[in-house]
């Protein structure tokens, strides 16, 4: 049997913009989801919510954009979400994420960093419409952030965006979060063997770092 992907077993366009910005996350999630590239939101921005993790909100300046990474998933991978993010398809009880499809512009970065558009795609996301106050990161959530900023910026994402928009969330001390994310990166199904086949080779470079 061929170890191909089969495009046609892909049925969602995902958008990550808080931890699932890293491919490295997300793969572990979402084993076998496909790692399209980077796009950009306009109209919205990024904030840490009351509860400590990552969520968009409507911006009040037509400046504000949010950075993500996106993905193709197959409709395992998308049931998989809906329960990870507690959405509930069917309504009934309060949800803690709206699933949305929001309409993004893809990226690709060049050798010098420089990013050039790639035109409009339509993507889903996953938005908690109830808790829109700042809040403060939870440790857990902290990991995955830093992580996140790490793949960011190897993929293209300008560095002056996560120090507009993230850095005020994040602890002074660089060093907090660092431990366990490096030890997260040495027990990542990123380790796999076929792993280079859905992340940027600069990316990938990041869990071999973790292993030295």
């Amino acid at each position: 049997m061929s170890d191909e992907l089969d495009p046609s077993s892909f049925t969602c366009l995902y958008f990550g913009f808080a931890s699932n910005l890293s491919p490295r996350t997300l793969q572990s999630r979402c084993p076998g989801s496909l790692y399209v590239g980077l796009c950009r939101l306009k109209g919205y921005k990024f904030i840490i919510s009351k509860i400590g993790f990552g969520n968009i909100v409507p911006a009040e300046s037509e400046e504000d954009v949010v950075y993500g990474s996106l993905f193709f998933l197959t409709a395992q991978h998308e049931k998989s979400m809906d329960q990870a993010e507690m959405h509930k398809v069917d309504g009934g009880e309060k949800t803690w994420h709206v699933k949305r499809t929001l309409k993004v512009t893809r990226l690709e970065a060049n050798s010098d960093g420089i990013l050039s558009e790639l035109g409009e795609v339509e993507a889903t996301t996953y938005i908690d419409v109830d808790r829109t106050t700042p809040g403060t990161v939870s440790k857990e959530n902290l990991t995955f952030l830093r992580r996140a900023i790490d793949d960011g910026l190897q993929s293209g994402v300008p560095k002056e965006y996560f120090e507009k928009y993230w850095k005020r969330f994040l602890p002074e001390d660089e060093s907090v979060g660092k431990q366990e994310m490096m030890t997260m990166v040495r027990t990542s199904a990123m380790d796999k063997e076929d792993s280079g086949r859905y992340v940027p080779k600069d990316v990938l470079r990041l869990a071999e770092k973790g292993k030295q």
